[in-house]
């Protein structure tokens, strides 16, 4: 599910899970670049790092496009429809290649969940 389609997102996957359809959570993340998008569209890539800030979207690691507050509500979406499986992160971040990239967003991710159990157990204590 892109982001750059105009849908929220959560929303989108709550009424993909309410369908029964998520087999499977593909996490990677993006900055756009709002004044290439309105003159060439959200699908202008450049795939040349010293040329990424022409192109009107970049990937980044998970965390480094939106915030951690977005991912939380994204997480917390899949927890909140019952996905219990694995949530794979896929890294095309030119500034943080390989394993760099890849740690930095479970980093963010582990975070998130942590917070997010937190609040569960909290509850359920009250």
């Amino acid at each position: 599910m892109a982001v750059g389609n105009g849908a929220r997102q959560v929303t989108r996957r709550e009424f993909i899970a309410n369908q029964a359809a998520i087999f499977h959570a593909h996490l990677k993340d993006t900055v756009i670049f709002k004044g290439i998008t309105a003159e060439t569209g959200a699908l202008n890539f450049s795939q040349d790092l010293a040329k990424s800030s022409q192109g009107s979207v970049m990937f980044r690691t998970v965390g480094y496009g939106h915030g951690a507050l977005v991912w939380k509500d994204i997480v917390k979406a899949y927890m909140d429809v019952g996905y219990r499986r694995i949530m794979n992160v896929e890294n095309e971040d030119s500034l943080m290649p390989g394993e760099v990239g890849v740690e930095r967003a479970a980093f963010v991710l582990n975070n998130v969940r942590a917070e997010l159990l937190e609040g569960i157990t909290s509850t359920t204590k009250a």
